[in-house]
This record gives structure tokens, sequence and C-alpha cells, in this order.
């Protein structure tokens, strides 16, 4: 059995999976273990053991998170095997069939990134419409993610998603820079990290190599294959966007009181001041006040003339 440790190795090619907040059960590897490539599992589950993965414990970003927490660590490969000179990300429902040196002379022969193309999508649009009817993330959000990239990056949505359950990385400044960006979007918009890979691309000014596989399986790779996985959307998300909405129907109350408050106060400064020039017109029209006009005009003067005097 593979045993907790650090990561010391020698070798520098590395493959590797997350998994994270009890999701899933871990799929152990079904090729031969290639003696000069190490085998990493990053996981928050101190019981997590394994015949074929290395297992290393690792504390989630957020914890109560475990999708996002997740994300960073698969997009992030930089920051938690900078020692290593290639990887190769495959999520876990995603069987690997040939020896994974067989994945790094694939898609890394023409570029520092590679990885599939989504093979059952046209384009990043219309991934973002399948989001929005399977409800894997919160309408709120992706609204204004599509929106935001509408306005900025228009031509990223006309474009084929990649599909981000297998990768692989040669460490490279450029490499840090395209993680740094889509992990940054991934963190202010939705966590379904193939709706901002393009924009982080395009961004990043990144090569990415797209091999043409198909996703659910090949001579490489068997996808999905899943062990007692608890649900698509974990309940907290769940929860979070039913708070987005009673959190935004109740600032809508609020802010419908504060108009019509306001409405209310402006009629009452409208009468009031209706009321104060009916009043002076009043005054302005009584005989007292015509009769000591004269008197005002002189006492006027007289001010005027004492203001000036020397002392």
């Amino acid at each position: 059995m593979c045993k907790d440790r650090d990561l010391l190795e020698a070798n520098t090619r590395a493959v590797y999976t997350v998994l994270f907040g009890d999701y899933e059960e871990l799929n152990e590897l079904r090729i031969t273990r290639e003696p000069d490539i190490d085998y990493i599992c990053f996981t928050d589950n101190r019981e997590l053991r394994s015949e074929t993965w290395n297992i290393h414990l690792t504390t989630p970003e957020f914890p109560l998170d475990s999708v996002r927490s997740q994300r960073l660590i698969k997009i992030s490969g930089h920051e938690h095997l900078s020692r290593y000179s290639e990887t190769l990300y495959i999520d876990n429902s995603v069987i690997i069939k040939q020896p994974a040196s067989a994945f790094f002379e694939m898609l890394l022969a023409e570029s520092d990134i590679g990885m599939p193309r989504h093979s059952f999508r046209e384009t990043v649009l219309e991934e973002f419409q399948e989001v929005f009817r399977l409800e894997f993330d919160s309408p709120l959000r992706l609204e204004e993610q599509i929106q935001h990239y509408k306005s900025t990056y228009p031509e990223t949505l006309e474009m084929q998603p990649l599909w981000t359950a297998i990768i692989a990385r040669r460490n490279s400044s450029t490499t840090e820079r395209f993680e740094r960006t889509w992990a940054n979007h991934v963190l202010r918009y939705s966590r379904r990290d193939q709706l901002s890979l393009r924009v982080a691309q395009l961004i990043s000014k990144v090569d990415i190599f797209e091999k043409e596989i198909n996703n659910t399986g090949s001579v490489m790779h068997e996808w999905p294959v899943v062990q007692g996985r608890s649900s698509e959307v974990p309940s907290f998300e769940i929860k979070s966007v039913n708070s987005d909405v009673n959190l935004l129907e109740s600032r809508l109350t609020e802010l419908r009181k504060e108009h019509t408050q306001l409405e209310i106060s402006f009629e009452i400064s409208q009468l009031d001041r209706l009321y104060a020039e009916n009043e002076l017109h009043k005054i302005l029209n009584t005989l007292s006040w015509r009769i000591t006009s004269p008197l005002r005009f002189i006492k006027h003067k007289i001010n005027i003339f004492n203001s000036r005097k020397p002392e």
C-alpha cells in the first residue's frame, strides 16, 4: 500500500488527481506504474488509502467549497508540483488505459500545454447553456459571467471548448501565467472551469495543443467511471443559490419601501412649498404691507448709511 508522504521523489514527471469532500470514491490506476513517473492523489480525506496512488493529504483552500478547492489544485499545478518539469492531470472519473508517458508524448509534442477538445459541444456558449439547463452553478453567477464575456471577450464564446478532464503541462512561466488567470476566473465566476478556459487562454496569450479525442472513450482512456458519487451539485451550492435569490428579493423589497418613502417625502415637500408661496402671496398683497413699503425702504437706506460711517 502507498503511504502518506511528502513529495520528495527524484522523478521529473507526475500524474495527479484531486479528490476533496467525499464526493466520490477514488478510482485506482489500471495501468502499470512507470518507475520514472510519480502518481499523486491530493485529498482532504485522512482515511483514504490506495494501492496505486501516493496519497498526499492536503487542506482545502475553502473548507466549505470542496469544488473550488479541487479546481484550484487542478488548475494551479505549478504551485503544488513545482519541482516537476511535466505534469498530467486526470479527473478521478477518467481511467487511462495507456502508459502515462504516452499522454505526455502525445499532448506536449507541440506546446507547453495540451488537452483534448470537447467532443460533444461546438461552442463555449453551448456549454454555458448546458450548465444553465442542468443547474450546475448559480444562475446569477452564470448570467453575470456570460454578460461580462459578451462585453469583453465575445470571440471566446464562439470557440470550441476544451475538455479539462485530461491536462498535460510543461512547467514554464507561460504555463504559470495561464494557470493564474484561469484560477482567477474560476474564483470570480463559475466553478465550471471549461467556461473560462478560452478567456484565460486569450488573456495569457498561450498556445494550447488541442487533441481530437472522443471524450466518452478511446484507446487511450475511459470516461466516466464513477463509484459512490453522492451528487453532481453539492448541497452547499444549492443552498447558496437559494440564499442569493432570497437576499436579492429581500433587498428589492427594501428598495421598494425606500422608493415609496422618498415619493411621499417629495409630495410633502411640494405641498409645503405651495403653502409657503401662497402665504407669501397673501402677505405681499395685504394693505399694511403696501403702506409700510416706503418706511421699509427708508430703514434699509439708513442701515446702509450706518454701516458705511467711519468709527
